[in-house]
């Protein structure tokens, strides 16, 4: 890949394979929540204000937007 961050992910990925341990890796969407500020992030904070401002909410592609947001609760929750 020309991304040093996917080449990392693939680095890491192999090295945790090669490892002999026990392992499960999770490859989610877009993961939305609460930042280590307590603060919700950048994206969440402009949808809540879409949301609070405007009478209807647009739908991105006409709704055929293949991203799968997932909130951090529920991603943790999954994986207890």
């Amino acid at each position: 890949s020309n991304s040093a961050y996917l080449r990392s992910k693939f680095q890491a990925e192999e090295l945790i394979g090669n490892s002999g341990i026990n392992y499960v890796i999770v490859r989610t969407g877009l993961v939305l929540g609460k930042g280590l500020s307590g603060r919700n992030s950048k994206l969440v904070q402009r949808y809540q204000k879409l949301v609070a401002e405007k009478a209807f909410i647009p739908l991105i592609n006409k709704g055929q937007t293949k991203i799968q947001p997932i909130y951090l609760g529920d991603l943790t929750k999954a994986l207890e």
